[in-house]
């Protein structure tokens, strides 16, 4: 999902690995620039994670469904 690039930043307050604000510094990254990439990165992941296993629920439910009502297709090879 896009998001309002002229939105206001807003402050923020984290802790990050010493050793790895260090060698941000030392490449004299922006860590704000940084973080809103990491953010918007894992945010697409997870839209698209949650778009799949919504697209895949209902299939899965009426798996589930036909499972209790005709059993599984391994059910007449098992002894129970």
């Amino acid at each position: 999902m896009p998001y309002d690039h002229n939105a206001p930043k807003a402050p923020v307050k984290v802790a990050v690995n010493a050793d790895l604000l260090r060698q941000a510094r030392e490449l004299e990254l922006d860590l704000a620039v940084e973080l809103e990439r990491g953010l918007q990165e894992s945010i697409r992941k997870r839209q698209a994670l949650k778009a799949e296993q919504e697209r895949l629920a209902p299939h899965l439910q009426a798996l589930n469904d036909l499972d209790r009502t005709r059993g599984t297709a391994i059910d007449e090879f098992l002894d129970y």
